[in-house]
């Protein structure tokens, strides 16, 4: 997406016309990372490119929050699908170190994660912690993460890597052990007690059912989502069939025409019906629109979406890219817009308080 002419621009800029060498960008470790975002920095990751979003979360079209779900994370397939060529070339400005090997990613502090500060003297060298997202999980190493069915879709015919042999039986023993435990202890439960429970068991359930947390595995399947994504775009499946709007227009204009039609007459429940299903028949354009799927142009695409949702609908459409794209950053987590109404657990709640 186009950068807009308020954003800040980066200290230290060549004249234009004159050649520039690349940057050199200092070597940073996992620790180092940490004691930043420990400081309150927004970092990410993106192309093995440590990358400080601090001065640009105000301004990102689609919203802080999908921002702050990435820090401590590697962002390059999110930053990559999501944003236009010119838009990353944009973001090279805000680099402050590099990488070497897999990244291993961080809980972001929206999510509840807990980050260590840089103290004087620390060298900011790694150390050999468990890996968070497994900690938030529930399993405190790789091989605490029980032995599963294979996925159809992301697990190879070699699985080698996560099964052990007897692992099945002793995760179907443990399983039923676990759940004859907690069934025993949800009666002297309180509220939050048992929501927690109950939390416990559904990650206990994921963790058998999805696969394994561990870098082998996420590996495997970054690299399969991006022979998908290569794929999908070599059949053109991403371009826009303007033919498909052209009846989706006819429809809009036909129930336009129906409302002011049955208002002239004075039949107003009918007027009423087509307005509410023109309406809501819009809605498809302005997500089209607010997702950039029209055009591809950043500025079009706003203005085809201003025009529906503001103008016809009452809806900001700014308002809606701020909420709605977080959604397919972290697909499993609601909007804290609505966190009284759907929240989903107990620490979901104690989250969305402190954010």
């Amino acid at each position: 997406m186009a950068t807009p002419a308020s954003a800040p621009a980066a200290a230290g800029s060549a004249p234009r016309g004159k050649p520039t060498k690349p940057r050199e960008y200092p070597l940073m470790s996992r620790r180092q990372v940490e004691g930043l975002i420990a400081q309150g920095r927004v970092v990410t990751i993106i192309d093995q490119f440590v990358v400080k979003l601090d001065g640009w979360l105000a301004y990102h079209p689609g919203g802080d929050k999908a921002i702050q779900h990435m820090v401590g994370r590697d962002a390059t397939d999110e930053v990559t699908v999501l944003h236009s060529l010119e838009a990353k070339a944009q973001m090279t400005r805000y680099r402050i170190g590099r990488i070497e090997g897999h990244w291993r990613n961080f809980v972001p502090p929206i999510q509840g994660g807990k980050f260590r500060t840089l103290e004087k003297g620390d060298p900011g060298i790694d150390d050999a912690e468990d890996d968070d997202t497994l900690r938030f999980f529930g399993a405190s190493s790789p091989s605490d993460v029980s032995s599963r069915e294979a996925s159809p879709v992301f697990d190879t015919a070699d699985t080698h890597v996560r099964r052990r042999p007897g692992a099945a039986s002793v995760s179907s023993a443990t399983s039923a052990t676990s759940a004859t435990d907690d069934d025993h202890d949800e009666k002297d439960m309180d509220g939050t007690a048992f929501l927690d429970s109950e939390t416990r068991k559904q990650i206990r359930l994921d963790l058998d059912k999805y696969p394994a947390l561990d870098d082998e595995t996420q590996s495997e399947i970054v690299r399969k989502y991006r022979l998908l994504d290569e794929r999908i775009k070599a059949e053109g499946l991403y371009d826009c069939d303007y033919r498909a709007y052209a009846i989706e227009v006819m429809r809009y204009t036909l129930l336009f025409a129906g409302m002011l039609t049955f208002l002239r007459w004075g039949w107003y429940f009918p007027s009423a019906a087509c307005l509410g299903c023109f309406w809501h028949q819009l809605v498809f354009s302005a997500h089209d629109a607010g997702h950039m799927g029209i055009t591809h142009n950043f500025h079009v695409d706003t203005c085809i979406g201003i025009f529906i949702a503001d103008f016809m609908g009452g809806l900001s459409i700014g308002w809606w890219k701020r909420n709605h794209n977080v959604h397919h950053i972290v697909t499993n987590s609601p909007s804290t817009t609505r966190i009284s109404s759907i929240c989903p657990s107990s620490p979901c709640l104690t989250v969305s308080s402190a954010t």
